[in-house]
């Protein structure tokens, strides 16, 4: 019945409550249709990213796993190439054909099958402009005041050499180090980085202490950007060098042979002090180079390695 102006309102019929049920089924069933599609599309994102750069399994602890080998990934021919050209290298410098083809191999090593992601994320840590780099004048550069800690991830390590990742995030730094005795090859995967590597301008010094700065010549100072070609250095040809992330940065690094203490390949740090030497056309710009413990922030942390496991 139509209601009176006036008059109470009725309570609603048995038709009405069925129709304004049915609207809400129709309004829930959409919704439900809505987060169906949702879903199946995050799973076919999910299924994609894990045929693409497989996705590490966890345990029950939550600790990532390495994924099981990839045949055929650029990372499993660098380990099969290092085998090669490191089988001697305690003994003997490898020679630079050998290294050459190493070299080739890391440079189609993909940031996926490392995985290495979302680089970006690690930025805004201790953030400050990088001053006094390449085309100004020379001035000598130290660690910043506040250093975010450095990430070192392990892929594999024998007596002949080592494969790791170190990860920088913006402004961190490693300060000048050497490596006796080694051949390294380090790849920038990903980011923006200032480099400066140093030889000894003799091998004889007799002031060859940790009590005095010793004369080093400057063989490298120059900004690259990843994903670039890879970096060698040798016993005796650009040994001791830092890195300064200018953004945050990944370097994929095989050492041969790797450091060993016992075996007389202990790490050594740096810093520059003036040297009374001149700047002439043999020796190039000369600074002195002194022994010293790095800095409390300078920290380099133990991380899970996310990549493909290769094949030992």
């Amino acid at each position: 019945e139509r209601k009176e102006k006036g008059t109470e309102p009725t309570e609603p019929s048995h038709v009405e409550l069925e129709r304004v049920h049915l609207r809400c089924n129709s309004a829930h069933n959409r919704r439900k249709a809505r987060n169906g599609r949702a879903r199946a599309e995050r799973k076919e994102r999910k299924t994609a990213q894990t045929e693409l750069f497989y996705l590490p399994p966890r345990t029950a602890a939550g600790v990532a796993m390495p994924a099981p080998p990839a045949a055929g990934t650029g990372l499993q021919r660098v380990y099969d190439l290092a085998k090669s050209v490191f089988a001697n290298a305690a003994k003997s410098t490898p020679s630079r054909d050998k290294v050459a083809v190493l070299k080739t191999a890391m440079e189609r090593v993909s940031n996926e099958e490392l995985g290495l992601f979302d680089p970006l994320r690690e930025d805004g840590r201790g953030f400050r402009p990088y001053t006094g780099v390449v085309g100004g004048t020379r001035q000598f550069l130290s660690a910043p005041s506040f250093a975010p800690p450095i990430t070192y991830l392990h892929i594999c390590e024998n007596h002949s050499f080592s494969i790791g990742i170190f990860c920088l995030p913006t402004n961190a730094c490693i300060p000048l180090h050497n490596h006796p005795g080694m051949t390294v090859v380090s790849r920038l995967m990903y980011g923006s980085m200032y480099v400066k590597s140093y030889d000894w301008c003799s091998e004889d010094d007799p002031e060859a202490t940790t009590e005095f700065a010793r004369p080093a010549k400057l063989v490298q100072e120059s900004v690259i950007s990843g994903p670039a070609g890879t970096l060698v250095l040798y016993p005796k040809e650009g040994n001791i060098h830092s890195f300064t992330a200018l953004t945050p940065c990944a370097v994929l690094d095989v050492l041969g042979p790797p450091y060993a203490p016992s075996n007389g390949r202990d790490c050594t740090y740096y810093k520059e002090q003036p040297c009374s030497m001149e700047e002439d056309n043999n020796k190039g710009f000369t600074v002195g180079l002194q022994e010293f413990e790095p800095p409390d922030d300078f920290v380099v942390e133990r991380g899970v390695y996310r990549g493909y496991r290769i094949r030992e």
